[in-house]
């Protein structure tokens, strides 16, 4: 892909994006409210190709994501793989530092899971191509649900 059409490939996606919060920030109100919504989330592509699919900084409120996977694998990264990180964000906004009730949550625990089955997906971990690939393309290309 030539830098021009990545650029507007790129641009078409951050728009996708943006809607995409722009949907499950409407699922936070109507379930959670206001409180539950993380602010000014970043995004950044500067993964590794071919390394982890996506990586939430809670502490930045950005998100990673690898643009050759995004290339290949466009709908199917927008709709699990960005949800999924910016699962990690609504978590972290609704118990900062990962603390409940002064403990530690896990990374991908209930609390988690609860916000993946919100946004219809599943809160499982996923951190490499492998397990991307495992799927047939079909299922790529639609959500979970």
């Amino acid at each position: 892909m030539g830098i021009v059409k990545k650029k507007i490939f790129l641009k078409t996606f951050l728009e996708l994006m943006s809607k995409k919060i722009v949907e499950m920030e409407t699922i936070l109100k109507e379930n959670l409210g206001e409180y539950s919504i993380p602010e000014r989330v970043l995004t950044r592509f500067c993964l590794d190709e071919g390394g982890i699919l996506g990586k939430a900084a809670c502490h930045t409120n950005t998100i990673y994501l690898d643009q050759y996977l995004i290339e290949r694998y466009k709908e199917y990264y927008l709709k699990h793989t960005f949800v999924h990180e910016y699962a990690h964000l609504v978590v972290n906004t609704i118990y900062p530092g990962h603390i409940k009730d002064g403990v530690l949550i896990s990374d991908h625990g209930i609390e988690f899971r609860k916000i993946c089955q919100m946004f219809g997906i599943y809160g499982d971990a996923c951190s490499d191509l492998e397990y991307l690939s495992s799927f047939p393309l079909e299922q790529r290309l639609v959500p979970h649900s």
